[in-house]
This record gives structure tokens, C-alpha cells and sequence, in this order.
């Protein structure tokens, strides 16, 4: 397909990249196991919302580019919307009210965007990712351990963290805020 003849169809790149971004989503979606999409109260909230964030962190990474036209985009495609929909009913089969529930979404979608942004800056990079953490780690294990004992102390796994590790530990401590908040909800009077 020529660009001239792909712009009959969509009224310019940033149409084209929303329409993608909802063919991303739609994948996502189709993707979930059926036991996720049923949200049911079989499974646990907090295993449903950490498997769909979980894949949306996948599918973003995967294409550096989605994050950040996530970010960039007003437009919400039916496919995004389904996505939404689908984590709004977990929060607030959970016990979240209506607010609680839109801020603990928040939380996690603000989450899993920031840190594939993240990783799309990464990628586009010069420099590979081992080679930039172990020049960072070694920097960062020169540093005076009297005025920077922690940032010394963490040096060694800041040279030889996953990505993907960072983020799944980042997500649970996010979804162990969120279950504690839940259960001091649930143990407020009526």
C-alpha cells in the first residue's frame, strides 16, 4: 500500500497509529483466558487485574510505539474501551466503590504506560541494554559509599536486573497497596 493511496482511508498518521493502538488492544483482549475475561469471584481480583496488566505490559513492549500513543492519543477505540471495561468490573467486583476503583485503576494503568514508555525509550537507544547497565553499574559502584551508600549498595542489581522482573516486583508491591487499602475498606462499619 502506498502512503498516498493508505491516507484515502485514514486522515493522517495520527488516525492510522490510533487505529493500530485499538488493533493492539483487540489482540490483548482476544488473548485473555476465557477464566480472566469471565471475571468471575472463582478466581481472586487481584490475579485477574495482574494478568491483564501483566499482558498489557507484553503487548506494549513488543511494539515501542504503542505506549507512547497511548499517552499521546485522546481517541479510545472500542477494543481500549473493552479493555477498561473488563478492569473496571474486577475493581469493583473486588469491593472497590466507584472511585476508589477508577483510582486504583489509574494506579496501574499509569503504571504499566510508564514503564513500557520506559522500555520503548530503551529501545530506540544507541546503546544496548547490558552494555548500558553494566557501564551504569560500574558507575554507580565508584560513587563514594559514605555520601551515596545506598545507590553503592544497589549498584551490583542495577547491572544485572530484568526489565521484566523490575516491573512484575513494582506491580505487586502496587497490587499489595491496593489489597490493603481493600481490606480496610471491607472492614469499615456500614
Amino acid at each position: 500500500v502506498g502512503v498516498a493511496s493508505l491516507y484515502w482511508h485514514v486522515a493522517s498518521k495520527d488516525v492510522l497509529l490510533d487505529l493500530a493502538l485499538d488493533a493492539v488492544a483487540g489482540l490483548l483482549y482476544a488473548g485473555l483466558p476465557a477464566s480472566v475475561k469471565k471475571a468471575d469471584d472463582a478466581r481472586h481480583w487481584r490475579a485477574d487485574l495482574r494478568d491483564v496488566a501483566v499482558r498489557m505490559y507484553d503487548a506494549l513492549v513488543r511494539r515501542p510505539w504503542s505506549a507512547e500513543q497511548q499517552l499521546a492519543s485522546r481517541d479510545r477505540g472500542p477494543n481500549q474501551l473493552r479493555i477498561w471495561d473488563h478492569l473496571g468490573r474486577i475493581v469493583l467486583r473486588a469491593g472497590f466503590d466507584e472511585r476508589r476503583a477508577f483510582y486504583a485503576l489509574s494506579a496501574v494503568l499509569s503504571y504499566v504506560l510508564g514503564y513500557a514508555v520506559q522500555e520503548a525509550a530503551a529501545a530506540r537507544s544507541d546503546w544496548g541494554r547490558a552494555e548500558y547497565l553494566s557501564q551504569m553499574g560500574e558507575f554507580l559502584a565508584s560513587l563514594d559509599p559514605r555520601e551515596f551508600p545506598a545507590v553503592v549498595a544497589m549498584a551490583a542489581v542495577f547491572a544485572t536486573h530484568q526489565p521484566r522482573e523490575q516491573f512484575e516486583s513494582g506491580l505487586d508491591v502496587l497490587l499489595d497497596g491496593l489489597e490493603k487499602q481493600l481490606a480496610g475498606i471491607k472492614s469499615e462499619p456500614d
